[in-house]
């Protein structure tokens, strides 16, 4: 994916400019105007919609995504219990717009499904300071009846509170370890289906998470919901499937959150 990556960097005030290209006989560039749509994953062909020469990389090491010189993306984080006692109002007060609260996990080894220490604490604190908020399920499910009874769970952890954003699944490998490691494709597939289906059936929205590795193990022409996707250590995702939400980094620094936070770019906007 990185053959043939030409990278250009402007040094300017207050921030740097990513201007970068790729040269192959199948690029899948196009600009940000066009009318590609975030359901193309459909097609034999998929065609990026976003023009990575309008990303900017401010000099704070945060993302910028703009159209003729309107941001067209917003900044967020993404939390766990992991990330301690959160200053919610400090948070919105240093630029970020959202965030996603883990509401549950469940075990890689014995399988049990718990709730996230945090939950209730993060999502009350993001929404009370003005941050559009979502939440994501940590699964580790292995049939689509488990998927469902994760869905389940966020849902009656949830109890009725209104989401500006998805309840997303996160099903994750575990370097061999973890119970859906040795899943088939066609397996993964419907159990997130499972998933997304029951959290749609509650009123909410759904979105599945994952690295590139991750979410290719999904056959995309059977997932109807948005992606995000996880990529690091790059100037821009080059990810060849549709996606909204781009973690560019788990080492991001925000008030309000002791120690590093993942940061995430929202992309939606640049699809209007």
């Amino acid at each position: 994916m990185l053959m043939g990556l030409l990278v250009v960097i402007i040094i300017g005030v207050g921030s740097i400019t990513i201007l970068h290209a790729l040269f192959s006989s199948g690029s899948n560039e196009t600009s940000a105007n066009s009318s590609v749509t975030v359901k193309d994953a459909l097609d034999p062909v998929y065609v990026c919609p976003y023009d990575w020469s309008n990303l900017y990389l401010n000099t704070d090491g945060r993302y910028v995504y703009t159209v003729s010189g309107t941001v067209k993306s917003r900044l967020g984080i993404d939390v766990s219990v992991h990330n301690g006692t959160i200053d919610w109002a400090a948070v919105a007060n240093d630029g970020i717009s959202f965030a996603y609260v883990r509401v549950g996990y469940r075990g890689s080894s014995a399988g049990n499904v718990s709730a996230d220490d945090n939950f209730r604490a993060n999502l009350t604190g993001a929404q009370a300071a003005g941050l559009d908020a979502g939440v994501y399920f940590y699964s580790q499910a292995i049939s689509e009846d488990e998927a469902r009874e994760e869905a389940d769970f966020a849902i009656s952890q949830l109890a009725g509170t209104k989401l500006q954003l998805p309840v997303v699944f996160d099903l994750e490998r575990q370097g061999g370890n973890g119970r859906p490691d040795s899943l088939s494709d066609e397996e993964v597939t419907a159990i997130a289906n499972a998933f997304c289906a029951r959290i749609e059936s509650a009123g909410y929205t759904a979105m599945i998470y994952g690295s590139a590795s991750d979410i290719e193990r999904y056959d995309l022409t059977s997932i109807s919901t948005n992606l995000w996707v996880a990529q690091y250590d790059t100037l821009a995702p080059t990810s060849d499937f549709r996606y909204v939400l781009w973690q560019y980094s788990t080492d991001g620094s925000v008030a309000g959150v002791d120690g590093t936070v993942d940061m995430d770019l929202d992309l939606s906007g640049a699809l209007s």
